[in-house]
Protein backbone atom coordinates (compact mmCIF):
# COMPACT_ATOMS: atom_id res chain seq x y z
CA UNK A 1 0.00 0.00 0.00
CA UNK A 2 1.32 3.60 -0.61
CA UNK A 3 1.02 4.63 3.42
CA UNK A 4 3.73 1.80 3.98
CA UNK A 5 5.49 2.56 0.54
CA UNK A 6 6.03 6.52 1.02
CA UNK A 7 7.42 5.82 4.92
CA UNK A 8 9.91 3.12 3.98
CA UNK A 9 11.21 5.32 1.25
CA UNK A 10 11.36 8.01 3.43
CA UNK A 11 13.06 5.76 6.34
CA UNK A 12 15.25 4.57 3.89
CA UNK A 13 16.54 8.06 2.87
CA UNK A 14 17.04 9.06 6.61
CA UNK A 15 15.01 11.79 6.41
CA UNK A 16 12.24 12.72 9.09
CA UNK A 17 8.87 14.26 8.18
CA UNK A 18 10.27 17.98 8.42
CA UNK A 19 12.62 16.77 5.85
CA UNK A 20 10.74 15.04 3.67
CA UNK A 21 7.86 17.25 3.58
CA UNK A 22 10.54 19.73 2.36
CA UNK A 23 12.04 17.88 -0.45
CA UNK A 24 7.96 17.00 -1.69
CA UNK A 25 7.00 20.30 -1.31
CA UNK A 26 4.55 19.81 0.38
CA UNK A 27 3.42 20.37 4.04
CA UNK A 28 4.64 18.28 7.53
CA UNK A 29 0.90 17.52 7.99
CA UNK A 30 0.31 16.02 4.66
CA UNK A 31 3.34 13.70 4.93
CA UNK A 32 2.05 12.61 7.99
CA UNK A 33 -1.88 12.12 6.57
CA UNK A 34 0.01 9.81 3.67
CA UNK A 35 1.66 7.32 6.45
CA UNK A 36 -1.02 6.98 8.18
CA UNK A 37 -3.12 6.40 4.94
CA UNK A 38 -5.91 8.95 6.04
CA UNK A 39 -4.95 10.20 2.33
CA UNK A 40 -3.06 9.93 -0.99
CA UNK A 41 -1.14 12.27 -3.61
CA UNK A 42 -2.61 13.12 -6.65
CA UNK A 43 -1.57 11.19 -9.98
CA UNK A 44 1.13 14.40 -10.61
CA UNK A 45 2.60 13.89 -7.25
CA UNK A 46 3.11 10.41 -7.49
CA UNK A 47 4.41 10.80 -11.01
CA UNK A 48 7.07 13.80 -8.83
CA UNK A 49 7.93 11.58 -5.97
CA UNK A 50 8.80 8.25 -8.30
CA UNK A 51 11.20 11.08 -10.27
CA UNK A 52 12.45 12.85 -6.89
CA UNK A 53 13.51 9.25 -5.66
CA UNK A 54 13.66 7.39 -8.97
CA UNK A 55 11.82 5.09 -7.67
CA UNK A 56 9.80 2.44 -9.79
CA UNK A 57 5.58 3.75 -9.74
CA UNK A 58 4.43 0.19 -9.35
CA UNK A 59 6.42 -0.23 -6.43
CA UNK A 60 5.61 2.89 -4.80
CA UNK A 61 2.11 2.51 -5.29
CA UNK A 62 2.31 -1.32 -3.99
CA UNK A 63 1.49 -3.01 -7.00
CA UNK A 64 5.18 -4.51 -7.86
CA UNK A 65 4.12 -8.15 -6.55
CA UNK A 66 1.45 -8.75 -8.67
CA UNK A 67 2.05 -10.96 -11.06
CA UNK A 68 5.76 -10.91 -10.58
CA UNK A 69 7.49 -13.47 -8.82
CA UNK A 70 10.97 -12.33 -6.55
CA UNK A 71 12.59 -15.32 -8.28
CA UNK A 72 12.19 -14.28 -11.77
CA UNK A 73 15.74 -13.01 -13.75
CA UNK A 74 16.04 -9.80 -16.12
CA UNK A 75 18.64 -9.37 -18.34
CA UNK A 76 21.02 -6.92 -16.78
CA UNK A 77 23.58 -4.36 -18.44
CA UNK A 78 27.24 -5.60 -17.32
CA UNK A 79 30.10 -3.34 -18.11
CA UNK A 80 33.03 -5.00 -17.08
CA UNK A 81 35.48 -5.18 -14.00
CA UNK A 82 35.89 -2.18 -11.84
CA UNK A 83 38.54 -1.74 -9.02
CA UNK A 84 37.67 -2.11 -5.18
CA UNK A 85 41.41 -0.62 -4.33
CA UNK A 86 42.69 2.26 -5.87
CA UNK A 87 41.03 4.30 -8.91
CA UNK A 88 41.99 2.58 -12.31
CA UNK A 89 40.02 3.22 -16.04
CA UNK A 90 37.22 0.51 -16.50
CA UNK A 91 38.19 -1.90 -19.16
CA UNK A 92 34.72 -1.75 -20.86
CA UNK A 93 32.67 -4.42 -21.74
CA UNK A 94 29.54 -4.66 -23.55
CA UNK A 95 26.90 -7.45 -22.44
CA UNK A 96 24.70 -8.39 -19.77
CA UNK A 97 23.98 -10.57 -16.84
CA UNK A 98 21.44 -12.24 -14.90
CA UNK A 99 20.03 -10.81 -12.01
CA UNK A 100 16.99 -12.04 -9.56
CA UNK A 101 14.08 -9.57 -9.41
CA UNK A 102 14.43 -9.13 -5.91
CA UNK A 103 17.48 -7.49 -6.07
CA UNK A 104 15.97 -4.55 -6.84
CA UNK A 105 13.57 -3.42 -4.21
CA UNK A 106 12.60 -0.19 -5.03
CA UNK A 107 14.73 0.86 -7.54
CA UNK A 108 13.85 1.14 -11.31
CA UNK A 109 16.46 -1.83 -12.69
CA UNK A 110 16.53 0.14 -16.31
CA UNK A 111 18.39 2.37 -13.94
CA UNK A 112 21.30 0.21 -12.99
CA UNK A 113 23.51 -1.92 -13.81
CA UNK A 114 26.28 -4.32 -12.98
CA UNK A 115 29.69 -4.54 -12.87
CA UNK A 116 32.76 -7.29 -11.07
CA UNK A 117 34.75 -6.64 -8.34
CA UNK A 118 38.56 -6.45 -8.67
CA UNK A 119 40.69 -6.02 -5.80
CA UNK A 120 40.75 -6.02 -1.96
CA UNK A 121 40.03 -2.35 -0.67
CA UNK A 122 36.14 -3.82 0.42
CA UNK A 123 37.17 -7.17 0.89
CA UNK A 124 34.95 -7.35 4.28
CA UNK A 125 31.73 -6.84 2.14
CA UNK A 126 32.71 -7.40 -1.44
CA UNK A 127 34.94 -10.45 -2.09
CA UNK A 128 37.60 -10.05 -4.77
CA UNK A 129 36.04 -11.38 -7.93
CA UNK A 130 32.35 -10.78 -6.99
CA UNK A 131 29.60 -8.89 -8.84
CA UNK A 132 27.53 -5.92 -8.37
CA UNK A 133 24.80 -4.03 -9.45
CA UNK A 134 24.89 -0.29 -8.93
CA UNK A 135 21.92 2.45 -8.71
CA UNK A 136 22.93 5.11 -11.11
CA UNK A 137 22.85 8.68 -9.47
CA UNK A 138 23.42 10.09 -12.91
CA UNK A 139 19.45 9.57 -13.01
CA UNK A 140 18.62 12.09 -10.12
CA UNK A 141 19.15 15.07 -9.75
CA UNK A 142 20.01 15.53 -6.47
CA UNK A 143 21.19 12.02 -4.96
CA UNK A 144 20.83 11.53 -0.77
CA UNK A 145 24.42 10.38 -0.17
CA UNK A 146 24.34 8.29 3.09
CA UNK A 147 26.78 7.25 5.69
CA UNK A 148 27.24 3.85 5.21
CA UNK A 149 26.60 3.98 1.99
CA UNK A 150 28.66 1.76 -0.94
CA UNK A 151 29.75 4.11 -3.67
CA UNK A 152 31.44 3.83 -7.48
CA UNK A 153 33.47 7.06 -7.58
CA UNK A 154 34.81 8.44 -10.07
CA UNK A 155 37.82 10.47 -9.78
CA UNK A 156 39.12 11.74 -13.94
CA UNK A 157 39.31 8.86 -15.75
CA UNK A 158 39.44 6.23 -12.52
CA UNK A 159 36.98 4.87 -11.03
CA UNK A 160 36.71 2.63 -7.19
CA UNK A 161 34.13 1.34 -4.93
CA UNK A 162 34.35 2.86 -1.47
CA UNK A 163 32.22 3.28 1.60
CA UNK A 164 31.08 6.82 1.87
CA UNK A 165 31.18 8.66 5.92
CA UNK A 166 30.20 12.35 5.85
CA UNK A 167 31.25 14.96 8.32
CA UNK A 168 29.77 18.72 8.17
CA UNK A 169 32.06 19.40 5.17
CA UNK A 170 34.06 16.52 4.49
CA UNK A 171 33.14 13.63 2.73
CA UNK A 172 35.17 10.75 3.42
CA UNK A 173 35.27 7.56 1.18
CA UNK A 174 37.18 5.01 3.06
CA UNK A 175 37.96 0.95 2.67
CA UNK A 176 35.88 -1.92 4.50
CA UNK A 177 39.12 -4.47 4.27
CA UNK A 178 41.48 -6.99 6.49
CA UNK A 179 44.48 -5.51 4.58
CA UNK A 180 45.74 -2.53 6.56
CA UNK A 181 47.31 -0.96 3.53
CA UNK A 182 44.45 0.85 2.07
CA UNK A 183 43.86 4.28 2.73
CA UNK A 184 41.00 6.93 3.04
CA UNK A 185 40.45 9.46 0.97
CA UNK A 186 39.04 13.11 2.53
CA UNK A 187 37.75 15.93 -0.07
CA UNK A 188 35.23 18.53 0.85
CA UNK A 189 31.63 18.07 0.74
CA UNK A 190 30.95 20.33 -2.14
CA UNK A 191 33.08 17.84 -4.31
CA UNK A 192 35.39 19.15 -7.06
CA UNK A 193 34.89 18.95 -10.51
CA UNK A 194 37.29 15.82 -10.82
CA UNK A 195 35.46 13.77 -8.23
CA UNK A 196 31.78 12.27 -9.41
CA UNK A 197 29.61 9.74 -6.99
CA UNK A 198 28.39 7.71 -10.21
CA UNK A 199 26.19 5.37 -7.97
CA UNK A 200 25.51 3.33 -5.14
CA UNK A 201 25.71 -0.55 -4.52
CA UNK A 202 22.51 -2.37 -3.78
CA UNK A 203 22.88 -6.36 -4.26
CA UNK A 204 26.18 -8.16 -4.88
CA UNK A 205 26.59 -11.74 -5.67
CA UNK A 206 28.75 -14.41 -6.84
CA UNK A 207 28.88 -16.54 -9.85
CA UNK A 208 29.93 -20.14 -9.15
Amino acid sequence: MFKERIKELRQLNNLNKVEMAKKLKVAEGTIRSWENGISEPKWKKIKEITQIFDVDESWLMGLDNLGVSQDDEIDLNYFGTVSAGNFETVPLEDGSIKVPNSAFRNVKSEHCFALKVNGDSMNKVLANGSYIIIHDYRNITAPLLKTSDLLLIRNGNGYTIKRVRLTDTKIHFEPDSYIDEFKTETYDRDLSDDIEVIGKVIYNFRQF
